[in-house]
C-alpha cells in the first residue's frame, strides 16, 4: 500500500513540543527530587520516588522524541533512541489516547507522540497521508486509554535496507 496521489512523495515535521515538554519534566521533577533531599523536615519516601518517576518519563519522551516522516514506502521516526519505520501495508489498527498516536500491526506497533506535538512546514502532509491511508484500507481510527502507555515493538531498523 502506498500514499495517495495527492500525498507529497515524502514529508515530515519534528516533534519539537513534546520533546519541550518531557525536557521540562525532567529538569523539574529532578530538582523537586533534590530539593526533597535537601530539606531538613522528615518526609515520607515515596514522595521522592513519584518525582524520579516523572522525571524518568520526562526523560523517555525527550529522547524517543524526533522527527515523523512518510513516504511511499510507510511512516518513519527518527529520534535519539533509533529509527523506527512501519510500513503502510503493515498498519492494521490506529489508536490515539492522552496525545499519544499508535499505528498497529501484525506483530509491529509504532508509537508516536500526537499529531498536537508535530511543528514544521510538513505537518500537514503527514497527516494527510495518514488520514488518507487510513480511508483507502477504512481504518477506523479509534480512542483508546491504554494507548497513551504503548511503546513501539518491532519497528526498530538498524540500517536503511531494512526498510526494503
Amino acid at each position: 500500500m502506498s500514499c495517495a496521489p495527492n500525498v507529497p512523495r515524502r514529508a515530515s515535521c519534528n516533534q519539537r513540543i513534546a520533546q519541550v515538554v518531557g525536557a521540562i519534566c525532567f529538569l523539574m521533577c529532578l530538582w523537586f527530587t533534590v530539593l526533597c533531599f535537601l530539606s531538613r523536615e522528615p518526609f515520607p519516601l515515596w514522595i521522592p520516588s513519584v518525582f524520579v518517576d516523572f522525571a524518568l518519563a520526562g526523560a523517555y519522551l525527550f529522547l524517543y522524541s524526533g522527527t515523523v516522516s512518510v513516504d511511499a514506502l510507510g511512516v518513519i521516526q527518527r529520534s535519539m533512541l533509533g529509527a523506527f519505520f512501519m510500513p503502510w501495508s503493515s498498519i492494521e489498527n490506529v489508536w490515539t489516547g492522552s496525545g499519544q498516536l499508535v499505528l498497529a500491526g501484525r506483530g509491529r506497533r509504532l508509537a508516536l507522540p500526537g499529531p498536537d506535538a508535530w511543528l514544521g512546514s510538513g505537518r500537514g502532509d503527514v497527516i494527510a497521508a495518514l488520514l488518507t491511508h487510513c480511508e483507502n484500507t477504512g481504518t477506523i481510527p479509534k480512542e483508546r486509554l491504554i494507548a497513551a502507555f504503548m511503546i513501539s515493538k518491532g519497528t526498530k531498523i538498524v540500517r536503511h535496507s531494512q526498510i526494503l
